[in-house]
């Protein structure tokens, strides 16, 4: 069995209500004969995230200087992603910031911060900052929106756009800060 066929199984069924029975009985096989694949639910949610994290690998380095309009590119695209898989965000708050992909994605961030003229250290402060509060305010969206019958805020796009140039305000007006 592939990895991407177990990643679509779990995505199918979601994460919040995820089993490995469930996953199982979606692709036709025993849940003995799944974990030949898979060692445990832990192992196929890391699977699910790496598969979101190639979705959302920025293509492009920003250029010298625009490091905000590229980080907020991101957040956009990261967010839109997120948005498709209910309770991706609030596991990715966890257990994904330690998978491979995990660490490649926030390295590529820090990379594209420093050729956007951020300095190192710097970067890697932004890139947990942004990152972690693009997940926890995906998580919180997602939460309204379940809590509202599934309906999503009708300003959310407007909403989420004021919090991220918020943030990228308060880093300050230079690289240093």
């Amino acid at each position: 069995m592939k990895p991407d066929e177990l990643v679509e199984a779990a995505l199918a069924i979601g994460l919040e209500q995820l089993t490995m029975q469930d996953v199982a009985k979606r692709l036709g096989v025993s849940s003995q004969a799944l974990y030949r694949w898979v060692g445990d639910r832990d192992e196929l949610l890391d699977l699910v995230a790496d598969s979101f994290v190639a979705r959302i690998m920025p293509p492009r380095m920003p250029l010298e200087g625009d490091w905000r309009a590229w980080l907020f590119d991101f957040t956009r695209t990261l967010r839109a992603e997120l948005l498709t898989v209910p309770g991706i965000a609030a596991r990715g708050l966890t257990r994904f910031q330690i998978s491979v992909a995990f660490v490649n994605l926030h390295e590529r961030v820090i990379a594209g911060l420093v050729a956007g003229g951020v300095e190192r250290g710097r970067a890697v402060w932004v890139a947990e900052v942004v990152g972690t509060g693009t997940l926890a305010w995906v998580a919180r969206e997602q939460g309204l929106a379940a809590a509202a019958g599934g309906r999503p805020r009708a300003d959310a796009d407007a909403r989420f756009d004021a919090y991220v140039a918020t943030l990228l305000a308060g880093i300050g007006s230079s690289p240093d800060g």
